[in-house]
């Protein structure tokens, strides 16, 4: 950086004491205020970016598995819809949670959240999650008399 031949203890250096001269380069609080504002912009868009995962990252979709029981609990929220199903096997209960696409995309294609009732028997066809037990993505299922089918996430498979 060149030395512009003003003295003065700041740092900052106001348009008058610059002059004429020519390929000085300081740092004014205008020129910060945008610099940090467009980083504070970056930062965030990268954090948006990370939000939004692939369902491949989380889901084995090489497997399916079959869930039976009766929804206990409904998150209709986004970024996701999550159903809680009770699962009784073996006269122990298991609540598996179940994630499937977002309240609008839902309700595009015909589900209200009054469609899914809390003590409603529900059948799913779900690829179960690579690390968490009892917790998958829905590709396939039954609420009462209507069929749900998650086509987003690519070729299903039996």
């Amino acid at each position: 950086m060149r030395n512009c031949g003003t003295k003065s203890s700041s740092n900052f250096r106001t348009r008058s004491s610059l002059g004429s001269r020519r390929g000085c380069f300081h740092l004014s609080p205008t020129r910060v205020t945008p610099i940090i504002a467009a980083a504070l912009l970056l930062a965030l868009a990268a954090i948006g970016v990370e939000a939004h995962h692939s369902a491949a990252a989380y889901y084995d979709a090489t497997k399916t598995v079959t869930v039976n029981g009766r929804i206990s609990r409904v998150l209709w929220k986004n970024p996701h819809v999550f159903l809680f199903v009770d699962v009784e096997d073996r006269g122990r209960t298991t609540t598996w949670s179940l994630e499937t696409q977002s309240p609008i995309a839902l309700e595009r294609l015909g589900f209200r959240q009054a469609d899914v009732k809390v003590g409603q028997p529900l059948s799913a066809e779900v690829m179960p999650a690579l690390k968490t037990p009892a917790h998958g993505r829905i590709r396939r299922a039954r609420f009462g008399e209507k069929l749900f089918v998650d086509d987003t996430l690519g070729p299903q498979r039996r």
